[in-house]
C-alpha cells in the first residue's frame, strides 16, 4: 500500500487591513519556495500589538481576503481568529490548528517576518509555538535579518520573497484623502473599498 504524502499548509496571519498585492506576491513565492501545498490566510480580531489602533470590521477583512484569493486553489482563508472575542496570541491559532488538523497527515508551518526573529523569544510561549508548527521566516532578497535566538534555530527556514513597497496603513492614507489604490490591491478589493466607503475621513 503506497503511503498516502503529507500535507504541508502555513498559516498567514496579520489584519489584512486591506489585503494588498504585496501580502498576494509574498503568499505565491513562498508557497513555491517552500513546496506548500496549501497557505490559510487568518486575519486576526484583535492583534496584541496594536489594541489602540482602529481596524476594519472582521466582516469587511474576511470580504476583501475571498475576493482577493478567488481563483487560486493553494490559497485559502480561515475565521478562526476573528471570531474570538480577545486578543490574538499566535500560539492560541497554532493549538486550534494542530487540533484540527491530524498530526500524521499535515506539516503546519507559521509565516513570519524575518525581521521579527530577533524578539521571537519574547512572543508568548515561544517554545510551544515552535513544538507545533516549523516556522518560515521571510525576508527580502539581499537584506540581512536577525538572528532567531540559539535555542529556537532548529525550528525556522529561512525563505526570501519580492518586497513590494506597499502597505495597509499608506492604502488607508490614500484613500482616506480621496487618492486612487487602484493596482496596490487587486480589482475586487478595490471596488469593495469604494462601494462600502471603507478607510473615507469620517
Amino acid at each position: 500500500m503506497t503511503e498516502r504524502p503529507r500535507r504541508r499548509i502555513a498559516l498567514f496571519g496579520g489584519t489584512f487591513d486591506p489585503v494588498h498585492i504585496g501580502h498576494l506576491c509574498v503568499a505565491e513565492s513562498v508557497r513555491q519556495s517552500a513546496a506548500l501545498d496549501r497557505i490559510l490566510f487568518v486575519p486576526t480580531h484583535i492583534h496584541p500589538v496594536k489594541t489602540r489602533e482602529r481596524i476594519a470590521a472582521p466582516g469587511h477583512r474576511l470580504a476583501m481576503l475571498r475576493l482577493a484569493i478567488a481563483g487560486n486553489p493553494a490559497l485559502d482563508l480561515s475565521d478562526a481568529e476573528v471570531n474570538r472575542s480577545e486578543v490574538s496570541y499566535t500560539v492560541d491559532t497554532l493549538r486550534h490548528f494542530r487540533a484540527t488538523l491530524p498530526a500524521d497527515e499535515v506539516d503546519l508551518f507559521f509565516l513570519m517576518g524575518a525581521d521579527n526573529l530577533g524578539e521571537f523569544g519574547t512572543w508568548r510561549e515561544p517554545e510551544a509555538i515552535v513544538s507545533l508548527c516549523r516556522i518560515l521566516a521571510v525576508g527580502r532578497p539581499g537584506h540581512a535579518a536577525p538572528d532567531v535566538p540559539e535555542r529556537f534555530r532548529e525550528a525556522v527556514d529561512r525563505v526570501e520573497a519580492p518586497s513590494l513597497d506597499i502597505s495597509s496603513t499608506g492604502i488607508r492614507e490614500q484613500v482616506s484623502q480621496g487618492r486612487s489604490v487602484r493596482y496596490l490591491v487587486p480589482d475586487p478589493v478595490w471596488r469593495y473599498i469604494a462601494a462600502e466607503g471603507l478607510y473615507r475621513e469620517g
